[in-house]
């Protein structure tokens, strides 16, 4: 069993990056990329499987970030039961979602900040595979190598199709701050597949 190590964790979840990743599967039989729209993420379990291993005292932030529309559907009630506080945006008319990155980018330089002066370790839990420069405007890889350098850990989760290279370049320059975690082991927990009503 895993001793005690004396944290905070401030968790950040790109809800399209886990939901859309969520949706790839990489065909066995012949190596092709599929993609399932009828597959969703169960929020409750996902949680339970990053926040594992942590106490609940010492998770300090929990932010998931997504676009609308839709703006009603049920995923963001879920992520609200888990008690994560949900930041939701427009998309952009041309379907992209430059915004909420920045936004993201925002939230966690925020809390590199807001934290730079505790005694404790302070570890970012960041769910997303996006390495994309988002328009040379700074990604997640940027404030990932940004929180390292502040000597915190980071432990990445991620889908092992979504997740960007350029992360394990990162890794190499901070390996014992750097995990990078696949959700692909726990598929049959924290996916499903929604059925399509019938009329």
């Amino acid at each position: 069993m895993a001793r005690y190590t004396p944290a905070e964790y401030h968790i950040v979840i790109d809800n399209s990056n886990v939901f859309l990743g969520g949706q790839l599967i990489r065909n066995e039989k012949t190596g092709v990329t599929e993609m399932n729209p009828a597959t969703r993420v169960n929020v409750g379990n996902l949680t339970k499987k990053i926040e594992g291993g942590k106490l609940n005292i010492d998770i300090r932030t929990r932010i998931v970030g997504g676009t609308k529309p839709p703006e009603n559907v049920r995923v963001w009630k879920e992520w609200d039961s888990n008690g994560y506080k949900c930041m939701v945006i427009d998309r952009a008319a041309t379907g992209k979602e430059s915004a909420l990155d920045d936004l993201l980018h925002a939230q966690i330089l925020i809390l590199l900040r807001k934290y730079e002066i505790y005694n404790r370790q302070q570890v970012l839990v960041l769910v997303t595979g996006d390495g994309n420069t988002n328009y040379n405007r700074g990604g997640f890889l940027n404030v990932v190598e940004i929180a390292l350098k502040d000597k915190w850990n980071v432990e990445l989760w991620s889908w092992k199709l979504s997740l960007s290279q350029r992360f394990f370049e990162i890794q190499k320059l901070f390996p014992t701050q750097l995990t990078i975690k696949y959700l692909d082991p726990h598929r049959t927990n924290i996916t499903f597949e929604e059925r399509v009503r019938q009329n």
